[in-house]
C-alpha cells in the first residue's frame, strides 16, 4: 500500500514537471524580449542580437524532448517498462537527437519569419526589431527579412520621416558610436545608378533618386540606411541589427 502511495506521489511530481518547464521558458521568452527593447547603449546587444535566430528553435526543442521524456517515464509501468531505465534510455535518445531536431526544426520557422513581407501600415508590422527602425506613419510596406536585419520599401512623407529620425537622434544620439554629421552621404542625394544594388532583386518600384539618411548606430555596429525620394514619398531601406 505504501508503494502505491509512493508511486502516485512520484507520478503526480513528474507530470507538474513539463508545466513547470514551459513556465519557465516563457519567462525566459519574456526576459529575452524585455530585453531586446533595452535602449541602443546595451552593452550585451552583440551576443543577443547575433545568437537571437536560435533561440526559438532552441527552447522550442528543449520543451518537445523533455516532454517525451517524461511521458514516456510516467507511462512506463503501464507499458511494462522499468520506470528508471526507460527514464534513462529516452533522455539518452533525446540527448542523440537533440542537435538534428534542433537544427530541422530552425529551418521550418526560418522560412515562416524570414523572406518576403507586406503591412498595410506599422501597426500591422509584429516584429518589434524590425518595428525600432520603422517610422509609424509608413504605409503599404514592403520587407524582405534575414536574420540579421531586412530591406524594406514604404510610403511616408518628408515631414514624418525627419521627424522620425530627429527623434531617434535626439533620443539614442549619445550612444551612438558615430555622430550625425559624420556619417557617410547624411542628407545628400543619390542617384539610381548609385543605390544599393540589393533593392533591385526585390521587384520593388524603384527610386529615381534618394536623399540618404542615417539612424543612430549601435555599439555592435546596427542602424538603419534610408533612401528617400521626396516627389515620389518612398523610402527603400536597408536595416542591420548585427
Amino acid at each position: 500500500m505504501m508503494r502505491r502511495d509512493s508511486e502516485r506521489s512520484g507520478t503526480r511530481k513528474l507530470r507538474m514537471i513539463p508545466l513547470r518547464l514551459t513556465s519557465a521558458i516563457d519567462d525566459l521568452s519574456q526576459t529575452t524580449r524585455l530585453n531586446n527593447r533595452i535602449n541602443l547603449a546595451a552593452p550585451d546587444r552583440t551576443i543577443s542580437s547575433m545568437l537571437w535566430p536560435l533561440i526559438l528553435p532552441f527552447q522550442i526543442t528543449c520543451v518537445v524532448l523533455t516532454t517525451i521524456v517524461i511521458a514516456l517515464t510516467v507511462i512506463a509501468p503501464w507499458l511494462k517498462w522499468r520506470r528508471a531505465k526507460t527514464f534513462l534510455n529516452s533522455t539518452i535518445v533525446a540527448l542523440l537527437l537533440f542537435v538534428p531536431s534542433c537544427t530541422a526544426l530552425q529551418v521550418v520557422v526560418d522560412r515562416i519569419r524570414f523572406g518576403h513581407f507586406e503591412y498595410a501600415s506599422f501597426a500591422d508590422v509584429q516584429d518589434f526589431r524590425a518595428k525600432r527602425y520603422l517610422p509609424p506613419s509608413a504605409t503599404e510596406i514592403k520587407m524582405y527579412k534575414t536574420s540579421n536585419g531586412y530591406f524594406a520599401w514604404y510610403h511616408v512623407s518628408k515631414a514624418e520621416l525627419h521627424s522620425f529620425l530627429d527623434n531617434l537622434w535626439n533620443e539614442h544620439g549619445t550612444v551612438s558610436i558615430a555622430k550625425r554629421s559624420e556619417l557617410d552621404g547624411e542628407g545628400l542625394t543619390v542617384p539610381q545608378r548609385e543605390l544599393p544594388a540589393e533593392f533591385s532583386t526585390f521587384g520593388w518600384t524603384p527610386l529615381a533618386k534618394g536623399a540618404k539618411f542615417h539612424s543612430p548606430v549601435e555599439p555592435d555596429g546596427g542602424g538603419a540606411v534610408y533612401y528617400f525620394d521626396e516627389q515620389a514619398g518612398i523610402v527603400q531601406q536597408r536595416t542591420g541589427y548585427w
